[in-house]
């Protein structure tokens, strides 16, 4: 992926959230993203929006925004812990995706680089396939 400096909707994304340009992000996304790998496994700390008690196996919803993952469940889970419930997402990308995602630089010069993000763009559909109850958390096995 380029430098941030070469991308300033997703610089701006990622230095002063929530203040950004939607349409100025997916379309730097559209424009250098890359498809992930089908089976590429990444992780999102956040409530489930479609019911607010959590999913059901089938349950599908289209991102009208980027959505934001993590290679690391750890970051994950750090996110997990400040919504109420505890939801964690397991998310497996699908052999049919369409989306494409920016990687961000883990540079430890880059703002955030621990977060090891792969922001997708607006666009695709997320798939509940399973939910399961694992200590304080709820984990959300999701297809995208």
């Amino acid at each position: 992926m380029p430098p941030l400096s070469s991308v300033p909707h997703l610089k701006k994304y990622r230095t002063k959230y929530p203040h950004f340009d939607l349409s100025g992000v997916d379309s730097e996304i559209s424009q250098i993203g890359c498809l992930p790998q089908p089976g590429q496994v990444v992780f999102h700390g956040g409530v489930w929006p479609v019911n607010s008690g959590g999913c059901c196996a089938g349950q599908k919803f289209l991102l009208t925004k980027p959505f934001s993952t993590t290679l690391c469940a750890g970051v994950a889970g750090a996110h997990a812990n400040t919504h109420n419930p505890r939801q964690l997402w397991v998310i497996t990308v699908s052999p049919t995706i369409s989306t494409p995602v920016f990687f961000f630089s883990n540079n430890r010069n880059q703002f955030l680089s621990y977060e090891l993000e792969v922001l997708f763009a607006s666009g695709a559909t997320i798939e509940c396939t399973a939910e399961r109850q694992l200590q304080h958390y709820q984990i959300i096995e999701v297809s995208i």
